[in-house]
């Protein structure tokens, strides 16, 4: 994808997360109303504590996502991972937040990480997810679509689709971990995604957070597992290398994220 933001960082110097790391406040991070102690000890929601569930994905089908549970088929895209070395090195927050909902134009502005992360975390309802499952399945390959039958389609995808990033930027934490033996791409302890970016056929990392459009005239959502996969991967370029995206270092960064 070709709206890769640079971050200039010393060719050869790899990320490694040391205990003294920014942290963010966990109940701000989860979208949780500040609490009296005492209700905050007995929430797991603020705690971090990470829920499961069977949920439909727009691309996937079903996946177990960790979430964060809001009551009544409710859960939210945001989620602790635990980090490599626990006690060492801190958990990762994972999150996806809304650009239509919080009318950002990731697009145009590049925003503070520390203003994502007080944004909400999008929601989604778990029946909604297997209804709209149902219709992308009887939609997705069918010929000669009728406008109405487009526009459910994709309104479709575009719902599920925060489900895909979700899970995928959880996934791509625990490859970091397993494979990549590093504890996040950036020096947060958090990894956010902005998706439902109308009108955008793209996605790209920014260097700090993910971005995804809903497609226009070329994709549908691009929240597979092919795009998420790709640009993730530039993180594990910046964060183990550092090549510039521009000229001869561009082509090398573009290359080995395609080799990842």
């Amino acid at each position: 994808m070709a709206a890769e933001a640079q971050q200039k960082v010393t060719c050869g110097n790899k990320l490694r997360l040391k205990p003294k790391v920014e942290l963010v406040d966990e109940s701000i991070l989860l979208g949780i109303p500040q609490q009296p102690p005492k209700k905050r000890a007995k929430n797991n929601l603020v705690s971090g504590q990470p829920f499961q569930v069977e949920i439909y994905t727009a691309y996937l089908g079903q996946v177990r996502l960790t979430c964060t549970d809001r009551g009544n088929g409710n859960v939210a895209m945001v989620a602790m991972i635990q980090s490599m070395q626990p006690g060492t090195l801190p958990n990762i927050y994972v999150k996806a937040v809304s650009a239509s909902l919080n009318s950002l134009d990731p697009v145009n502005q590049n925003y503070d990480l520390h203003f994502l992360q007080g944004l909400p975390p999008v929601v989604v309802n778990v029946n909604k997810c297997i209804t709209n499952w149902q219709l992308i399945v009887a939609l997705k390959d069918k010929p000669n679509k009728t406008p109405n039958e487009q526009q459910q389609l994709q309104q479709a995808l575009i719902y599920n689709n925060a489900v895909d990033v979700h899970f995928l930027t959880c996934k791509y934490i625990q490859f970091l971990h397993d494979k990549i033996g590093i504890n996040n791409v950036i020096n947060p302890n958090m990894l956010l995604s902005i998706v439902d970016v109308k009108n955008l056929d793209n996605a790209f990392f920014t260097g700090s957070y993910m971005t995804y459009g809903d497609g226009a005239d070329l994709f549908y959502p691009l929240g597979c597992p092919d795009v998420a996969g790709h640009e993730l991967g530039h993180g594990i370029v910046q964060a183990l290398c550092g090549l510039e995206y521009e000229g001869h270092p561009g082509s090398l960064n573009e290359s080995y994220v395609l080799i990842h």
